[in-house]
């Protein structure tokens, strides 16, 4: 007898813990489904279901972050190629300055022979890294007293230099100007000082 009674209060206790069950299984697929939408969830018939899904919804956007990142790598690749191309218009710049400072220098302090001016300047873009194969020499005015003497440098930048592999493209010209003027009181030239 004791064992029927006691069946018989133990049914709507399995019952009550069928429904609650029931209950929370149904408010797992609710979560689940407002986490991971219905569509997502239309297999899903279960607690365990419920929680596979969820677990899943953690790795649905690596995918898209790995195309961010293989984005983002190639573009700081780009962009540090610009930057250091710019940089290098910049330095070449810097070179030229120099170069034409030089080669009006030595044009004027020496006996106005052209070709200490280039020899000058060449020896500058060489001691700023650069290749004198791009590089030209233009000078321009007279060697008499108080005379202007202008040299413009030019070089010619590649588009793209990449520093293991080359250089590519026609790229930019860079100029730079300077002017010097000859010694009135030097000594071996003919006529007076106008300045």
């Amino acid at each position: 007898m004791r064992g029927r009674g006691g069946a018989r209060r133990a049914q709507p206790v399995a019952r009550a813990l069928a429904r609650a069950r029931a209950l929370a299984r149904a408010r797992a697929l609710a979560r689940a489904r407002a986490l991971t939408g219905a569509r997502a969830l239309a297999g899903a018939r279960s607690l365990a279901g419920a929680r596979s899904l969820a677990r899943a919804r953690a790795d649905d956007g690596f995918v898209g972050g790995l195309d961010g990142l293989v984005f983002g790598v190639l573009l700081f690749v780009f962009g540090t190629l610009v930057v250091v191309n710019a940089w290098q218009a910049v330095d070449a710049k810097f070179a030229m300055t120099a170069a034409a400072r030089e080669g009006a220098r030595a044009f004027v302090e020496g006996n106005g022979d052209s070709g200490a001016a280039e020899e000058a300047a060449v020896e500058a873009v060489i001691g700023h890294g650069r290749s004198p194969s791009r590089f030209s020499l233009a000078l321009s005015g007279s060697f008499v007293r108080c005379g202007r003497v202008v040299a413009e440098a030019r070089y010619r930048v590649p588009l793209l230099a990449i520093p293991v592999i080359g250089s590519a493209g026609r790229g930019l010209v860079v100029s730079a100007r300077h002017s010097e003027v000859v010694d009135p009181y030097r000594s071996g030239l003919r006529g007076a000082a106008a300045c």
